[in-house]
């Protein structure tokens, strides 16, 4: 009597010669699909990243005067978008920032100082790390603020490091301008 069984790690006793063209179309269906899934994987991720970040811009604008409790709100919702340990590096004038709090105190003072600020994410290339736990957007935004006596519009590209929190959403941990595109256009300034 001659036994089915086979040892761990033999070959196998008995390989089909033959996978036939039934065999073929199911292994092309489930190639297709595993594709097809690893691309919808990616390009959901992207369309996160993408909302997230559009989310921030609607965030920082001020269009016009806050109550207190309004700017409080605004500023814990513009919080949730960083890691605790983020990094800000303007790539001007402007000192580099490290950690969520004195980020926020940053562009809670800068809000509090113009009249008006608007934010506009012009072009973004997003792509998430092949572990899903991080990714990179190269960003060119544009911001236009206006002060008591002036107005300046720039467009800097921007290199935004995303990092997955323990809760699934994805957080900034790095800001890093790369370059000025159009610089600052002072409009109606006063000296």
């Amino acid at each position: 009597m001659t036994s089915n069984t086979q040892t761990i790690g033999a070959p196998p006793t008995r390989i089909p010669a033959k996978l036939g063209s039934r065999g073929l179309l199911i292994l092309a269906v489930l190639a297709l699909a595993g594709i097809l899934f690893g691309a919808a994987i990616w390009r959901s991720e992207e369309r996160a990243l993408k909302r997230r970040l559009a989310r921030l811009a609607a965030l920082v604008e001020k269009t016009s005067a806050e109550t207190s409790l309004q700017t409080l709100n605004r500023m814990r919702r513009i919080g949730d978008h960083f890691a605790a340990e983020v990094e800000f590096v303007p790539g001007s004038a402007l000192p580099t920032t490290l950690g969520r709090q004195e980020l926020l105190l940053f562009i809670q003072n800068a809000r509090a100082s113009l009249a008006e600020l608007h934010v506009r994410v012009r072009e973004q290339k997003v792509t998430p790390a092949a572990d899903r736990k991080t990714a990179t957007t190269h960003a060119v935004v544009q911001v236009e603020v206006k002060g008591p006596t002036d107005q300046a519009t720039e467009v800097r590209e921007a290199i935004i490091e995303w990092t997955r929190a323990e809760s699934g959403a994805w957080q900034i941990r790095s800001v890093r301008s790369a370059e000025t595109i159009r610089n600052p256009t002072l409009l109606n300034a006063t000296d």
